[in-house]
């Protein structure tokens, strides 16, 4: 995916996000209520939910991704290490502002308490939770089937923090979509940062020529390849020009 992509997705996301803002300011929403019910909301929730939903708070999470980031940046990862905390940080920032901004009240029946604000537009934990699990499978080089069945892990657990907000009672599940869509915003600026995809050999880790870290991939200085069409014409080219096995000349009988 190009810049230009991820550039059109966080708009696509933007607006989406804009206009169910504007939608839910005015109270909650029919399927809102509809969910609710179905999800008993107000009864027992499971345990694990109960634990994500303590784990989320800024208090918690923020620090446990601060640590993180300190970890990966002594494995020689800074860059991705800054990446990973700017983009919680920026969905933070843009949480709370959205929250002030909307200023749509909490579900009845619970009194919470947050330092900044009690709106409930967007969820802040599914936010946080949905921004992170992304980042971390941006920044992570395993290898291709690693990575796919870690990006259905990362979307699990978005979804599921996603529910124990709306059974905790403390969300409206609009907030909760609202949340994956100022997520996506953070989310494709930080692909753009980090350049992503980045190409990953088959065998294992290590990014193709030109892909890594390093800006040469390898390569003398000004013939990196960009992508993967100039990866496989710069492959074919090698090729053309490997020189050809010479058969040796047999002398004439004659």
């Amino acid at each position: 995916m190009s810049v230009r992509v991820w550039t059109v997705l966080a708009i696509v996301f933007g607006v989406a996000l804009a206009g169910l803002a504007l939608i839910v300011r005015g109270g909650p929403l029919a399927i809102d209520t509809s969910i609710r019910t179905a999800l008993d909301v107000g009864g027992p929730i499971p345990l694990p939910l109960d634990v994500l939903n303590s784990a989320g708070y800024p208090v918690v999470w923020d620090v446990a991704v601060a640590l993180l980031a300190v970890v990966i940046g002594l494995g020689g990862g800074r860059r991705e290490a800054f990446v990973l905390v700017a983009a919680v940080v920026a969905g933070e920032l843009l949480s709370i502002g959205m929250k002030l901004l909307v200023d749509r009240e909490r579900p009845p029946g619970l009194a919470v308490v947050d330092l900044v604000t009690q709106a409930s537009f967007p969820s802040g934990h599914a936010t946080r939770a949905t921004i992170t699990l992304a980042v971390l499978l941006l920044i992570w080089r395993g290898p291709r089937a690693w990575r796919t069945l870690a990006g259905f892990l990362a979307a699990g657990g978005a979804l599921l923090m996603g529910v124990a907000r709306i059974l905790s009672g403390e969300h409206w599940p609009t907030d909760v979509l609202g949340a994956y869509l100022l997520a996506g915003i953070v989310i494709a600026g930080a692909a753009v940062v980090l350049g992503w995809p980045r190409r990953i050999n088959p065998r294992g880790s290590c990014p193709r020529p030109g892909l890594a870290d390093d800006p040469g991939g390898g390569q003398p200085p000004g013939s990196a390849p960009a992508n993967d069409t100039e990866f496989d014409r710069h492959r074919s080219e090698v090729t053309r020009v490997r020189p050809r096995r010479q058969r040796p000349v047999r002398p004439d009988p004659r």
